[in-house]
């Protein structure tokens, strides 16, 4: 895995932001109500954290955070991970998956049950 400053690193992280900022408007469009502090309540994110993701000063984002919100979100997070395994290897970068899979496979089995992905509730609540 590139170093966490690398511009590898960044860039995998910069798309992972991207993934996540995208993920969270299309929540949003569908339900405007929709909170930051909801997604980070229901993914078990801090709040400060999920909102930081969405600024100029966002960190890195874990392997865990990722897991967390992919679920929230009602997406498979070996979605995003294919999506950053592919930006590696365009980047040339060693390979990044392989510490990222066992991270994710970590965090799912940490993961709390969530009772309903975020777009699952979100529909119900137009019916």
């Amino acid at each position: 895995m590139p170093h966490p400053t690398s511009p590898q690193a960044m860039a995998l992280n910069e798309r992972l932001l991207l993934l996540i900022r995208a993920a969270f408007k299309e929540l949003q469009d569908a339900d405007p109500s929709l909170t930051k502090e909801a997604v980070a309540t229901a993914s078990g994110i801090p709040a400060p954290t999920f909102r930081k993701m969405f600024g100029e000063s966002a960190g890195p984002v874990t392997a865990a955070q990722a897991v967390r919100l992919a679920i929230a979100f009602g997406i498979d997070p070996k979605v995003w991970f294919d999506e950053l395994r592919s930006l590696a290897k365009e980047l040339g970068a060693r390979k990044v998956g392989e510490r990222d899979q066992l991270a994710a496979k970590r965090a799912e089995r940490q993961q709390p049950k969530i009772a309903k992905p975020i777009k699952r509730a979100a529909r119900k609540d137009e019916r």
